[in-house]
């Protein structure tokens, strides 16, 4: 089994970072909540372990521009209200109406 070394301490197993890597490229396709790329890496059969490795080491990372993608590729696909929004992203990424309201805002 292959493992790099991130730093002198820490060596990063073969399966962290080919989550690493299909994080990125779900990335690249489409935009994820946290949660969401997580459930989507252990659909893919990575270990939770492996998934929040994954999602918590992409580097650059905003998760407030992922879910304003996020809402934009939901209006592209259906028409929603700015209240069917919210609770959709309540729903399905966020508990908080305070924080997709203010993702929203933007």
């Amino acid at each position: 089994n292959q493992i790099n070394e991130k730093s002198e301490n820490e060596v990063i197993s073969t399966s962290k970072q080919n989550a690493l890597r299909s994080a990125k490229e779900y990335l690249n396709t489409s935009a994820f909540s946290r949660k969401g790329l997580i459930k989507q890496l252990e659909w893919e059969k990575y270990s939770h372990e492996d998934a929040e490795y994954a999602v918590d080491n992409i580097p650059g990372l905003d998760w407030n521009i992922q879910a304003e993608k996020m809402a934009l590729e939901y209006l592209e696909s259906s028409a929603f209200s700015k209240q069917e929004l919210i609770e959709q992203f309540m729903q399905k990424h966020y508990k908080e109406e305070n924080k997709c309201q203010s993702i929203l805002e933007h």
